[in-house]
């Protein structure tokens, strides 16, 4: 029951993108300050003087998490859309779901994927997150930038050659 499609709302926001229909659920936003107040409240505390506030830290929390679930589900469905299914995507409290909708009859006979089709739908979101992370990295780093994270990242020197980042909202999104 957890991972089924929410009920949809009047407070649902819905758009295209990619040709995908998108639907995030008010429970999407709900679960966005629950989990990031505490991390805005830390980072405020942890920036000092220079924080931006709150408000504005749980914004930007928001914005990463909406940015980053959507990679990862739009992965789905492109791998989805490779195997000529239909698909549109949901994001909720639980975070997200590529939801397959219909697919071409003609194509192998049926609708069935294959073990390895099946594998690479499953695959595919994690892959175009972790792709995007290295894109960000590249794009701080062809910037001049060190790219400070958790570990493993220290561990790479040229990651951590370069200017240190002096806006408090740009770090915070990276």
């Amino acid at each position: 029951m957890f991972l089924q499609e929410p009920a949809q709302s009047p407070y649902d926001l819905r758009f295209q993108f990619l040709g995908f229909p998108v639907r995030i659920s008010w429970t999407f936003w709900a679960m966005c300050i629950v989990l990031g107040y505490g991390f805005a409240q830390s980072l405020d505390v942890q920036f000092g003087l220079a924080t931006p506030g709150i408000p504005v830290l749980l914004l930007i929390w928001t914005a990463c998490l909406l940015v980053s679930i959507l990679i990862h589900e739009l992965g789905h469905a492109l791998a989805f859309r490779q195997n000529r299914i239909e698909s549109s995507i949901v994001l909720y409290f639980l975070g997200g779901l590529a939801i397959p909708s219909s697919s071409n009859s003609s194509w192998r006979g049926g609708s069935e994927m294959t073990p390895g089709q099946s594998m690479w739908v499953s695959a595919a979101g994690p892959i175009a997150q972790f792709g995007s992370a290295l894109f960000l990295i590249a794009a701080f780093r062809f910037a001049g930038y060190r790219v400070p994270g958790p570990p493993p990242l220290p561990y790479f020197s040229y990651l951590s050659e370069g200017n240190q980042i002096d806006s408090v909202c740009v770090l915070s999104i990276l």
